[in-house]
C-alpha cells in the first residue's frame, strides 16, 4: 500500500525557496492530525525555521484497488505573523511574497511529481486565515499564524514514481 505521507516527502523537498525580506527560506514538509500539528508547532517553538510549514493533514483515506485510489488531500501552508498588522498589511506581505508562492509550489509539485491527478475540481475548497492561532491544552498560545488552508480531490496511482518538477 502506498505511504503518501512518506512519498511527498521527497516532492515537497524539490520546493524552491522563497526570498523575503533579503532571507531564504525553506518550507517545511510535515504530516499529521490538528493535534499533531499544535504538538509540532508547540515542540519546535523556538525560532522562525519551522516556516514556512506545509503541513499534510491526516488520516487520508485512500478508496480503490492498487494501483489507483481516489482521496482528498487537505493542506494548511502557514507563516508566523505579527498581531499589531492589519489584514491588508498581512496580504501585502506575508501573503503575497511567502504563501502565494508556495500555495503555487505545491500545486506545481502535486500536479507534476507524477502519480497525483487532480479530479472533480469543483470539490476543491481554499481559504486564508488572516492573525490565526491556535491554544493548547495548558493554555500555551502558539505562534500567531498567516495560513492558506485548501482541499483537492485527487487520484493516486501508486504504481508511479517520481518525476522531476519543473518550477
Amino acid at each position: 500500500m502506498i505511504q503518501l505521507e512518506d512519498r511527498f516527502i521527497e516532492v515537497f523537498d524539490t520546493i524552491p525557496n522563497i526570498t523575503f525580506q533579503g532571507v531564504n527560506l525553506k518550507s517545511k514538509y510535515d504530516f499529521g492530525t490538528e493535534t499533531d500539528c499544535i504538538r509540532f508547532l508547540t515542540v519546535n517553538s523556538k525560532g522562525k525555521d519551522k516556516y514556512p510549514l506545509i503541513w499534510l493533514e491526516t488520516p487520508i483515506n485512500l478508496k480503490g484497488k492498487e494501483p489507483l485510489f481516489n482521496t482528498g488531500l487537505k493542506f494548511i501552508l502557514a507563516y508566523p505573523t505579527e498581531a499589531q498588522m492589519e489584514n491588508r498589511q498581512r496580504l501585502q506581505t506575508y501573503f503575497k511574497d511567502v504563501l502565494d508562492p508556495l500555495y503555487a509550489y505545491v500545486i506545481t509539485a502535486l500536479q507534476q511529481c507524477g502519480f497525483v491527478r487532480f479530479i472533480n475540481q469543483k470539490q476543491n475548497t481554499f481559504a486564508r486565515h488572516y492573525n490565526y492561532t491556535n491554544v493548547t491544552e495548558d493554555k500555551t498560545e502558539l505562534d500567531l499564524w498567516d495560513a492558506i488552508v485548501f482541499g483537492r480531490a485527487c487520484e493516486i496511482n501508486s504504481s508511479c514514481d517520481i518525476k522531476t518538477i519543473n518550477y
